[in-house]
């Protein structure tokens, strides 16, 4: 291990050239005199003058008589074969291990990069990133570059998502996973250069001025920074500065860096990138993410319901009423005593509620039953990868990471907050109602597949949409109806959020995410029944028609690995799968129940719902253990 950079390149302090030397490397007044006669060796090095430079040494004249007289300031500068040359006689005589490292030149830094780059991909040779590999050959295809390249990048990509993939179903975490992060080639990078000697090393991080993270946020090593350098203004980084970026195997000056990363990204232009270590971002974003009261925290819909994910609250003064309406998750900073009253909240909020983890205990899991979810998007997430049958995209504008997909499908199936856990899950992207036609027509025919095989066919279809928003509604909506038709016809249940239709007797409803999810008590109507009178005021005899369905405040599953604490935030979407998933596990105990016959027995079976918090009666309460009671008599 060396003692330090040592490069040769010094600014005199106190004394003459030799003491000057002495200082670089660190020698102490023992060793200094341990040297005795290796000065003269020393000395001869000096006799020649194209051994080294000398600047800001007043009128004194270099090597004058063969005796360089120099003053406190002199910048010396060794060349890097009379270095090592010194270097090694101290070490020779003094029995050290100073390393002679290559002076801190823009060639030398580069070079240095290109070998750790190599050195890098010797001993990580399979640490490849899908993101990487994707995302590069966009950026070769924009470039009009090698179409077999590209080929063969975006054949890579999808290679590895695949074997992600299963790596998040086995659980498997191992360092070549991991290293497929930047911000982890980065580490490793720097611990490469410290065992070079060089210290002077910067993990440097890349996003939007505006400090979001939405385009991309890269980290990379820059060496070779200036004195005065500012990491957060690339142009102060100097003449020297080399950025050395593992993720990518590249070497680049930091201009040709920051207009890679600017198409790689596509970030708006070069001006556009923020810079900094990950202290500098990471202040930067909380001076921009911390909320000034709850009202600055922005809101999430027409209710005016709260997202404070990325947010800094942990100065804010919140009340337990308002921190529990709010949308949190891993990106949210929280004080102690927020993140204690958020955790409790988590722990009741993840669960479906309503004894349906008594039903699970039993077995009753939906094993065997196979759902199908139509929804925006998914991304791979634990919670229902392990039963993911397929995941098919009919949509022309298909969001890569939409967080609804992942939270619907997390409610019917998922492993910890779903309501049936092992049913297996057919996934379809889709956005219009034609969309939604061919993604029904598709479990038609998969079904058909399936009956000739012998294997269980898809019992059910959850579709989290009031067909009214879809931009070909008037178009559509029609040819989209007739296909439902067909789908119940050949005994696939459809489950939507169409009020003119499938949900016109359902609504969803609100838990006190302090209280036990198991309690009817815990529950009342959801924000849209309570707002007003409208619904308050209807008679009881048509409030007994409605079922209300666990919507509010629950814990689902978020993009990739994460979870994600909904607070006030939910309603119908949430509902839909909920009652997929309770007929999923109606399936299991009784596979001839019809979705009819289903839901006779939920009207029957339901509790009556009183609001928690004033007791006002609002409807029914669906109760998945008694209507699986009531099918197995």
């Amino acid at each position: 291990m060396a003692d330090g950079r040592i490069d040769g390149h010094f600014v005199i302090k106190q004394g003459g050239i030799t003491q000057g030397i002495a200082q670089e490397l660190g020698l102490n007044s023992a060793e200094c005199k341990q040297m005795g006669s290796i000065w003269n060796e020393v000395m001869n090095e000096l006799n020649n003058p194209n051994n080294y430079t000398i600047e800001n040494n007043g009128n004194n004249k270099n090597n004058q008589n063969k005796n360089l007289t120099v003053q406190v300031g002199t910048v010396v500068k060794f060349t890097q074969d009379c270095w090592q040359r010194i270097v090694k006689l101290v070490n020779d005589t003094l029995h050290k291990n100073i390393e002679a490292a290559t002076p801190n030149t823009a060639e030398n830094n580069t070079e240095v990069g290109n070998n750790l780059i190599e050195r890098f991909n010797a001993e990580y040779p399979n640490a490849e990133s899908s993101t990487y590999c994707r995302k590069y050959a966009d950026y070769i295809e924009a470039h009009g570059g090698d179409k077999e390249e590209i080929a063969r990048l975006k054949a890579r990509a999808a290679e590895l998502e695949i074997i992600t993939t299963q790596e998040n179903n086995d659980n498997v975490k191992t360092e070549d996973r991991e290293v497929k992060e930047c911000r982890h080639r980065a580490e490793i990078m720097t611990k490469y250069l410290q065992e070079q000697g060089i210290n002077d090393v910067k993990e440097i991080m890349i996003c939007t001025k505006e400090i979001n993270f939405s385009k991309g946020e890269h980290v990379f090593n820059v060496i070779g920074l200036s004195e005065d350098a500012n990491t957060k203004d690339p142009r102060t980084w100097g003449e020297n500065a080399v950025v050395i970026d593992a993720w990518s195997g590249k070497v680049f000056t930091p201009q040709e860096a920051l207009e890679f990363f600017k198409d790689f990204f596509g970030y708006d232009s070069v001006d556009d990138i923020q810079t900094g270590t990950l202290e500098d971002i990471q202040q930067l974003h909380r001076e921009k993410y911390t909320p000034s009261s709850y009202e600055d925290i922005p809101k999430q819909d027409q209710f005016n319901t709260r997202d404070a994910r990325g947010l800094y609250l942990d100065t804010l003064d919140l009340t337990p009423e308002q921190l529990l309406d709010l949308t949190i998750d891993d990106t949210t900073i929280l004080s102690e005593e927020q993140a204690a009253i958020i955790d409790k909240a988590k722990i009741n909020t993840l669960e479906a509620g309503l004894n349906v983890s008594t039903l699970h205990e039993q077995g009753i899991t939906g094993k065997g039953v196979r759902i199908a979810v139509i929804d925006q998007a998914i991304t791979d997430n634990p919670q229902f990868s392990q039963h993911l049958l397929y995941n098919r995209n009919f949509a022309t504008n298909l969001e890569p990471s939409a967080y609804h997909g992942n939270a619907v499908s997390s409610v019917a199936v998922g492993k910890d907050c779903g309501v049936a856990p092992d049913a297996e899950l057919a996934f379809y992207s889709a956005n219009t109602c034609e969309e939604y036609a061919k993604s029904i027509q598709d479990i038609i025919l998969q079904n058909e597949k399936y009956k000739q095989n012998g294997e269980p066919t898809i019992s059910v279809i959850s579709i989290s949409c009031g067909f009214d928003m879809c931009s070909d509604y008037e178009q559509n909506y029609a040819a989209l109806r007739e296909t439902i038709a067909k789908a119940k016809e050949v005994g696939i249940a459809v489950i939507t959020c169409d009020d003119k239709e499938e949900y016109k007797h359902f609504a969803g409803a609100d838990r006190n995410p302090q209280s036990n999810p198991n309690e009817v008590s815990s529950y009342r109507a959801d924000r849209f029944h309570r707002d007003g009178d409208w619904w308050n005021e209807r008679p009881d005899e048509e409030k007994d028609q409605t079922i209300f369905i666990p919507a509010e405040h629950r814990t689902v599953a978020d993009n990739y690995d994460g979870l994600r604490y909904e607070g006030a935030f939910g309603g119908a979407s949430w509902t839909a799968p909920y009652i997929a998933g309770v007929y999923a596990l109606a399936k299991q105990v009784k596979p001839d129940v019809t979705y009819e016959q289903f839901i006779e027995v939920m009207q029957k079976t339901a509790d009556k719902l009183h609001n928690y918090d004033d007791g006002q009666y609002v409807g029914k309460l669906i109760n998945p253990q008694a209507i699986i009671n009531e099918l197995v008599k």
